[in-house]
C-alpha cells in the first residue's frame, strides 16, 4: 500500500520539495524506531502483565514515542485533508473560537470555544 522512500515519484516536485518529502520520510523512520518497545522490565514483571495487559503499555518511552508520532501523522493528514479541500473548492470547518484580551491574564491569547462563558485564567465573563 505504501511505497518505500527510494520508491516515491517526486517527478514533478522541485528540489526544495523533494527534500521536505525525504525529511518527512526519514522523520518518520526515526520516530518508528524510537517508539519500539525496550526491554527493561525484568522476567517476572513481563510474565505477570502478559497476563493481563501488553507490556507495550508500561514503556514509557514507548508511550510517549507512539503519542508523538500519532500527532505528527494526524497533522500531517489535516495538513492534506485542507490542500485537498482548497484545490477542490471546498470550505474547510474551523470551529468559532475566542480569546481573552485583558491584560495580566495568564491565559490571554489562548482560544477557546465560543460556548465558554468565563476565561479560565482571569474569570472575565464572555
Amino acid at each position: 500500500m505504501y511505497k518505500k522512500s527510494s520508491q516515491i515519484d517526486t517527478a514533478g516536485l522541485t528540489r526544495t520539495d523533494k527534500e521536505l518529502v525525504n525529511e518527512i520520510v526519514e522523520t518518520l523512520k526515526v520516530v518508528d524506531a524510537i517508539a519500539k518497545p525496550s526491554s527493561k522490565a525484568s522476567n517476572l514483571d513481563r510474565a505477570i502483565v502478559s497476563n493481563l495487559q501488553s507490556y507495550d503499555n508500561l514503556d514509557g518511552n514507548y508511550r510517549k514515542w507512539i503519542g508523538r508520532k500519532r500527532r505528527f501523522i494526524q497533522k500531517i493528514r489535516d495538513q492534506l485533508q485542507y490542500i485537498h479541500n482548497d484545490i477542490f473548492g471546498q470550505d474547510t470547518y474551523r470551529p468559532e473560537t475566542i480569546q481573552c484580551k485583558r491584560q495580566g491574564c495568564p491565559t490571554a491569547n489562548k482560544r477557546v470555544g465560543v460556548g465558554t462563558l468565563f476565561c479560565a485564567g482571569c474569570g472575565r465573563e464572555f
